[in-house]
């Protein structure tokens, strides 16, 4: 079994309570006496930055591009939870270059590997053919599917025989 970290940023119901009515500022204080203890490689609080002029916002979002994140969000402290949606009270900020980059893709398995050396002899696949569909007609020998890339899946050998 492979580890996951989870990053904790809110509280929304607590005791058997709803805490959206509460602001964010009172809901993120309640956080370190609900996970007193962080354990390393599973659970963290998200840390988050408080800033008031624009120099902070400009910081923070050069801080999200150095660290390849998508972008910034910027939240009111006063604000409550709306579920299912934003309000002004909380703004996502992205770089210019970042709009349509990450726009959804359909893409489709079109092979698999089996590994050589280190991977190799474990009967498993290692790595995958991607490709994508391809309506211009342009495509080589008229194929529908054009591959583009091959991807190892990151797992460990015992993490892959789990997923049996």
């Amino acid at each position: 079994m492979f580890n996951s970290l989870v990053f904790v940023f809110d509280v929304l119901f607590m005791n058997g309570a709803s805490l959206i009515e509460h602001p964010l500022e009172s809901r993120q204080e309640m956080l370190p006496a609900l996970i007193p203890k962080e354990e390393e490689g599973r659970v963290r609080i998200l840390q988050h930055e408080v800033g008031t002029t624009e120099a902070h916002i400009i910081d923070a979002i050069d801080a999200a591009v150095l660290d390849r994140q998508e972008g910034v969000i910027i939240k009111d402290p006063k604000s409550k939870y709306i579920p299912n949606g934003r309000g002004p009270e909380w703004i996502k900020l992205k770089p210019e270059y970042v709009d349509g980059v990450f726009d959804s893709l359909d893409v489709l398995i079109v092979g698999g590997y089996y590994g050589s050396g280190s991977r190799g002899g474990h009967n498993m696949i290692s790595s995958y053919l991607c490709a994508v569909r391809d309506d211009t007609g342009r495509a080589l020998d008229g194929k529908k599917w054009v591959t583009f890339c091959k991807f190892g899946t990151g797992f460990t050998f015992e993490q892959m025989g789990s997923f049996r």
